[in-house]
């Protein structure tokens, strides 16, 4: 059969339009561009990443099963050509609570939920014995526990020398306590032994009165506070490395409730005689001499310090005023109000603050400041009283008197801000991601998933 000529001119038009239409759409389709059926328009789609923990949770989309890919990826899942709106994932698992979260999801990006913890339904009974009338309790190593009562303390279900824990060393294995009398001694719980009593060492350092523990980043010394003294006291050899008097007379009046120390400096506030406000010190541990031209004055008095990973001072007012001090630049930077306390990360890159009516997360890397920056007004916030870091770093734990919650940081919405017990006396063990609380007369534990 020919075909003519005209017949030739439209198939060749035909296939030029086919060629040019694929081809754009072939483009327009690699560029993330979609026909939504809904509106029979061309849009940009996005996607999800999808990590859970534990890992083989069932994913759903909107209602739709989706296919869980971690075991092929290692990592998680994505799940791509959404259009731009907002989605509810659930994660379904048994023994689990249901994880549900509401997700944006914007045209060429990838929205994240890559640290999706799932609750346990159960709690498990901890193999030991609570004695009776414990009013608190702190995890040590090797899974044992310190406990107080009113007047005494037990390592486990055996009573040990001291009536009070006055401080807890790095490594939580030496205590130091204080017995009925007024003596302090260095309690080695690991081995359940006490040694010798550490007040001579003290009394020679001419450490009046009664003396308060601080941190010294180090696992045998600690800062130690009296009316007018602030020594850096090792316990192991009962010698005083560093020590600063003040008085009236010439820095000002020690506030003693408050010091920190750290490889390199000690922090102490005072309150001078002629002026309001407080006055924070930095003594120089290798030659204890305070340094004169470190002196940074705050409008109110201290309440808390803290030295960050990088070298710079936390100061935390009685007014809730929270400031950041660089003994380098002698400058302090104003960083929120209203606060009640503070966490940081291990490496300081992070901090949480507990405020009068919100919980805020700001980032100290540059880079990430804006991206990691969060706030949560949380259910009853005013009663909040701890924070503490999740092992994934992505979450918080919450302690209210009645109880402890789980904050996703990625959860804006608190879709899923969880209760996870109703004790008020609780310890946290990030290394075995196990959380631990006194519930009646017994411990229990709450094992998160690894």
């Amino acid at each position: 059969m020919t075909v003519n000529h005209k017949a030739r001119v439209i198939l060749f038009w035909t296939l030029v339009i086919l060629f040019v239409l694929g081809g754009s759409g072939t483009v327009l389709y690699s560029q993330g561009w979609r026909l939504d059926l809904t509106s029979l328009t061309p849009k940009k789609v996005g996607a999800i990443f999808v990590r859970s923990f534990p890992k083989e949770a069932e994913i759903y989309l909107d209602g739709k099963r989706i296919n869980n890919d971690s075991w092929l990826l290692f990592s998680g899942t994505l799940i791509n050509n959404l259009f731009p709106k907002t989605y509810e994932l659930v994660l379904r698992l048994e023994k689990y609570r249901t994880w549900k979260q509401r997700l944006t999801v914007e045209p060429m990006k990838v929205t994240e939920a890559k640290y999706a913890v799932l609750i346990p339904l159960e709690d498990s009974a901890v193999a030991t014995t609570v004695p009776p009338g414990s009013t608190n309790f702190r995890l040590l190593p090797n899974a044992s526990f310190l406990w107080q009562t009113d007047s005494a303390l037990f390592l486990n279900s055996t009573k040990i020398n001291g009536a009070e824990l006055k401080f807890l060393l790095p490594g939580n294995d030496n205590a130091i306590v204080a017995t009925l009398a007024d003596n302090y001694y260095l309690n080695r719980l690991s081995s359940g032994t006490s040694t010798a009593s550490i007040m001579p060492a003290i009394k020679a350092a001419k450490l009046t009165g009664v003396p308060r523990f601080f941190g010294a980043d180090s696992p045998s010394k600690v800062l130690v506070t009296t009316a007018d003294t602030v020594a850096l006291l090792d316990v192991f050899t009962n010698k005083v490395d560093a020590i600063a008097t003040t008085s009236v007379k010439t820095y000002g009046r020690l506030l003693p409730d408050t010091a920190a120390g750290n490889r390199k400096y000690a922090a102490f506030a005072v309150k001078p005689a002629s002026s309001t406000g407080s006055v924070v010190h930095i003594m120089d541990i290798s030659s204890s001499q305070i340094l004169p031209d470190r002196a940074p004055a705050f409008k109110n008095n201290i309440k808390k310090l803290e030295w960050m990973a990088d070298g710079r001072l936390a100061v935390l007012e009685d007014d809730g005023n929270l400031s950041i001090y660089s003994p380098t630049t002698n400058k302090s930077e104003m960083l929120a109000s209203e606060v009640k306390d503070f966490v940081f990360l291990g490496d300081a890159s992070r901090v949480a603050i507990l405020e009068k009516y919100a919980v805020e997360i700001i980032s100290f890397l540059p880079e990430y400041k804006e991206r990691d920056y969060r706030r949560f007004a949380l259910k009853n916030n005013m009663n909040i009283t701890r924070l503490v870091w999740y092992k994934d770093e992505q979450h918080l734990l919450v302690g209210y008197p009645d109880g402890v919650f789980l904050l996703d940081l990625n959860d804006r919405n608190l879709d899923y801000y969880e209760k996870l017990t109703d004790a008020s006396l609780w310890q946290y063990d990030s290394g075995a991601n196990i959380l631990y609380f006194l519930f009646g007369k017994e411990l229990r534990k709450l094992e998160f998933p690894k």
